[in-house]
């Protein structure tokens, strides 16, 4: 592929047994989004293979990010898989780098574009198997490995994937960022619980100093209290250090802009091709345009006064048992719903740096159950170690999910007109209960990709009002920009004491349908959506469902896995259409 200047120093062509150098490629798009090339000054035949290649197949820029992030050292070409043996076998290439062969098959014009269906590949490498690949699946490949962002962030075990060095330069990639437009730009920055988190911060912190920036430390604060303040304080970014549910040895770093939102992976990508170039400290700032670090002490009330502020009733009466998972809202949630007057029987509200998310919080519910009965409370309120979702426990220790929560305060702003359009947004794993039941009231759905990104923009497209995901992470517009953990629990606790029936009864407005969830281990999962037979027998069973159930089949995003899930009344037809849709992806994809 094509090969970024600012990435890489030079592309070696191994040809046979002798190493040829070239001048660096950039990369080109036109009008059409197609990758071309310039600036590629060929030596000897090797060029016109290489040449072929990338302009028959790769986006470069992909292609050099990921070779260079997860192997790299050095990049080489090598034309042929004989004389790639050889060079390896010689020691041209390294032991992090990675060797792609390239052999054009009944092709003879140098810089002629290759067919992709005239090329193989091979990878050679003392550290990965050999691998052969057509172009398409080797793009699809290396574009995922690329990436530096995920889907929340960049994500990792701390000290050893998300290490210093990368959260530092995470930090100076920001500030360089978002410093185009002021001198100085100015960035807050929260953590959840975690022992890593005060490592990361000062290390992002120094690097966003290190562009000029200065680094606002708000301490430990939740998710959605980040987003809030990014914006109220007049932030130019806002920066939280956490994984999120994930276990305490995990940590990660995600950016909102300066209205509070996640930023999208155009933006996301442009910080990380500054991360992937080298710092130029010829160019650094210094002297006293190096930035500054400032820590905030009272920044929390802002967003504890803006919570209160969207309660509609007073809570006094209510018993709470909460669940703050030894996260970023172990402080503050129980300040919280004291000061709306309920009674709070804090738990895991006692962070050591290691217990975040242990046997707590919104995925481990079992712990809250047993309290809610025991202590005889009307309720219980889980979060996840940065706050950002919500799942509840009503008054019989039953476990109430996100799809439920959504439901009893999407028609509670019905009832209050406060529902845009009567709708409400939600994803594609959805229980068809949810649908039914606002249908039943009156109300409309909508779904989406699964994700709390395209929940959230959906809602922003069409201005509406309420929308989130099983999991608990539920966005309410007129309040928040992401999911917020206490205050969907504020939003559902005064739901409650406004109707005057205990959750249980607000609950079973909704009935659950069954759902069976099946993961097939297959050799390829790419392509399955082209298969005839998959598809027929998925609309076979969705035709028999109808309104009354569901059938989604995807491609796990990190394994070879085809996931299904069969929704519907009754759990042992589930069974048996999961099964029988199983056996079709098996036979199809062996």
């Amino acid at each position: 592929g094509c090969l970024h200047s600012s990435l890489v120093d030079r592309v070696e062509l191994v040809s046979g047994e002798e190493v040829q150098t070239v001048d660096v490629v950039r990369i080109v798009r036109d009008e059409e989004g197609v990758s071309s090339l310039k600036g590629l000054y060929p030596c000897g035949e090797g060029a016109g293979y290489a040449g072929g290649i990338m302009s028959a197949a790769l986006d470069g820029y992909h292609v050099a990010r990921a070779i260079m992030e997860r192997f790299a050292q050095s990049i080489r070409l090598p034309l042929g898989g004989a004389g790639a043996r050889r060079a390896t076998e010689r020691g041209f290439c390294s032991m992090h780098s990675i060797m792609l062969c390239i052999t054009p098959l009944r092709h003879r014009y140098a810089m002629t574009p290759l067919p992709k269906e005239r090329l193989s590949f091979c990878f050679f490498s003392s550290t990965i198997p050999n691998l052969h690949i057509n172009a398409l699946t080797l793009g699809r490949l290396l574009q995922k490995m690329a990436r530096l962002f995920g889907t929340d962030g960049v994500r990792g075990v701390a000290n050893v994937e998300l290490t210093p060095e990368l959260a530092f330069k995470l930090g100076y990639a920001a500030a360089k960022y978002f410093g185009r437009e002021v001198s100085c730009p100015k960035i807050i920055i929260g953590r959840d619980t975690r022992r890593s988190g005060q490592m990361l911060e000062s290390a992002l912190a120094a690097g966003i100093c290190s562009a000029g920036g200065n680094a606002h430390l708000l301490g430990v604060m939740p998710t959605p209290a980040v987003s809030f303040l990014t914006s109220e304080v007049k932030a130019n970014a806002g920066v939280v250090i956490s994984a999120s549910h994930n276990p305490f040895e995990d940590n990660g770093i995600k950016f909102f802009s300066q209205t509070g939102h996640k930023l999208p992976d155009a933006v996301e990508d442009e910080i990380a091709a500054i991360v992937a170039a080298p710092i130029d400290y010829t160019q650094a700032v210094s002297g006293s345009s190096v930035g500054q670090i400032i820590h905030e002490k009272d920044l929390s009330a802002l967003y504890i006064k803006h919570i209160l502020s969207t309660a509609y009733a007073k809570l006094n009466g209510l018993k709470i048992v909460m669940d703050c998972s030894n996260g970023a809202n172990s402080e503050i949630a129980p300040v919280i719903l004291r000061s709306l007057g309920a009674e709070v029987v804090a738990i895991f509200n006692e962070p050591n740096g290691i217990n975040i998310n242990n046997g707590c919080g919104s995925t481990h519910l079992e712990a809250l159950q047993k309290k809610v009965v025991e202590v005889g409370a009307h309720v219980g309120i889980a979060n996840d170690g940065d706050a950002d979702r919500c799942l509840a426990v009503d008054e019989n220790g039953e476990a109430m999910d996100g799809d439920q929560i959504m439901l009893i305060c999407a028609l509670e702003l019905m009832k209050r007109n406060k529902l845009h359009d009567n709708m409400l947004v939600t994803t594609v794993m959805s229980n068809v209960g949810l649908h039914q039941a606002m249908k039943a009231h009156g109300g409309k759905t909508v779904k989406t990709a699964v994700g709390d990104r395209y929940v959230l923009e959906e809602m922003l497209k069409h201005n509406y009002s309420i929308g989130g995901e099983q999991s608990g992470h539920i966005i309410f517009s007129e309040f928040a920009k992401t999911g917020d953990g206490i205050l969907t629990a504020v939003q559902l606790l005064c739901a409650m004491v406004r109707n005057n029936k205990p959750l249980s009864e607000m609950g079973a407005v909704m009935t659950k349908f069954p759902q069976i969830l099946l993961n097939v281990r297959v050799k390829n999962k790419n392509g399955w959506e082209e298969k005839a037979a998959i598809q027929e027998v998925i609309k076979k069973y969705q035709d028999e469902l109808g309104e009354n159930g569901q059938i989604l089949v995807r491609a796990s995003g990190t394994e070879p896995l085809i996931r299904i899930m069969a929704e519907g009344p009754k759990q042992e037809r589930l069974e048996q259409i999961a099964n029988a849709i199983a056996d079709v992806v098996t036979k199809e994809l062996a």
